[in-house]
């Protein structure tokens, strides 16, 4: 029976235009947002080695002047060897590299800073009115890897299992297999655990492309991302699974998976943050700016 239904699947999803054409979209997808994040990391480092080397300059002109100073020569800018005047120039820096997944997930890089320099100077940042980004391209975030699997592989295994069971109602096929000494929900089971692992071909192999088209290497931390992707899918078609068991018209399916994907991926994360920033404000930035 198991061998029967591989086979039935494997000849369904292959005659599924749609699934086929979906799985090229979300290739297409992956390795634009592949992209995109190896742009913002690109930059990141970019900023980052300019600072290390601004810091540089300063060392080295600091070095200059005390090995002037101690071969007993005169030097204009002596001023600069004082406390103070290093504090204030040339001070310390702060860096933090970007990480081995930093190309798949953007996050909120693109919102704070990487490189802090540490001196007596005052810090005049906190009076700039300049906006960082767009507000609205802040709000949704950056459109990259981890965007593509949290939002768009639910709805791409909602798409293909939804109606499993009761496709088979409504089309008058669901008697003929009733007729038979098979256990529906094994068989059902069987058909999701078939389309699963389907899914987990094909979203590796994309994500294997879109990893070598943007240069991230092997580790610890990817093996990490994989099995998390993998157990994220199982959760979806978990609870595809159990809408199928107890649900009815494919319609009310839909209806019902679609709620629950708006719920988990979009309210409930939102309600979160909005309670941990009720529970731990943010000190504003209006009384900030009044206090200084």
């Amino acid at each position: 029976m198991l061998g029967q239904n591989i086979r039935h699947e494997i000849k369904l999803l292959s005659r599924n235009y749609w699934f086929l054409s979906l799985t090229l979209i979300i290739a297409g997808l992956s390795i634009y947002a592949g992209s995109n994040g190896l742009k913002q990391f690109e930059k990141r480092q970019a900023n980052l080695q300019e600072a290390i080397q601004n810091q540089a300059k300063k060392v080295s002109r600091v070095s200059k002047i005390a090995i002037a100073l101690g071969n007993g020569e005169e030097h204009p800018d002596a001023f600069r060897l004082s406390p103070m005047n290093y504090g204030i120039a040339t001070g310390s820096l702060a860096i933090m590299p970007a990480g081995s997944l930093s190309k798949l997930a953007v996050g909120q890089s693109d919102l704070y800073t990487h490189q802090v320099n540490i001196s007596s100077r005052e810090d005049l940042a906190t009076m700039s009115f300049n906006e960082l980004n767009n507000p609205v391209q802040l709000l949704f975030g950056n459109f990259d890897l981890s965007f593509v699997l949290t939002y768009l592989i639910p709805l791409l295994i909602i798409a293909f299992t939804y109606n499993l069971k009761s496709q088979e109602l409504e089309t008058g096929r669901f008697r003929l297999l009733a007729s038979n000494p098979i256990n529906i929900k094994l068989w059902l089971l069987q058909r999701f655990v078939v389309r699963f692992f389907t899914l987990v071909v094909v979203i590796t192999v994309v994500l294997i492309a879109t990893m070598l088209s943007i240069g991230v290497k092997p580790d610890l931390n990817l093996f990490q991302f994989f099995g998390l992707t993998y157990a994220y899918m199982a959760f979806w078609f978990a609870l595809t699974f159990l809408v199928n068991v107890f649900g009815f018209s494919s319609a009310r399916n839909a209806v019902s998976l679609l709620s629950l994907w708006i719920l988990l991926v979009l309210i409930v994360p939102t309600v979160v943050n909005q309670m941990a920033n009720t529970i731990y404000p943010i000190p504003s930035r209006v009384a900030l700016l009044n206090e200084i």
